[in-house]
């Protein structure tokens, strides 16, 4: 079962359409006095989770407020369940205006568990 809630466990009313996990590291790159490059990685790469899912306008309003607070969302995708809170406020565009609002929504979540 697919699904995405907050850290109360109310079910947040949402279709997942993807969910992609990458780790992103940090790293320096220099240009070296004989002209080589050297580049460092600074620590182990983070886990982060880019998801697009489809939910109604007044679900969108929830997860601006989750991105603001930070709230902590757990999520279950393709049976892998990932723990975490919302990078950055979602991107979401409006597909059917007239028909209850339905929306696409694309957001990252840094995932701690």
């Amino acid at each position: 079962m697919n699904y995405l809630k907050n850290s109360s466990g109310e079910l947040l009313d949402v279709e997942i359409l993807k969910a992609r996990l990458a780790h992103v590291s940090s790293s320096s790159t220099q240009r070296l006095l004989n002209g080589t490059w050297h580049t460092q990685v600074i620590g182990e790469g983070s886990p982060k989770l880019t998801m697009q899912l489809n939910c109604s306008y007044a679900t969108i309003q929830k997860l601006i407020s989750y991105a603001s607070s930070k709230e902590t969302l757990s999520m279950e995708f393709d049976g892998v369940e990932y723990t975490g809170h919302m990078l950055d406020q979602p991107t979401y565009d409006i597909i059917a205006p007239r028909l209850n609002q339905k929306c696409t929504v694309d957001f990252e979540l840094a995932v701690t568990g």
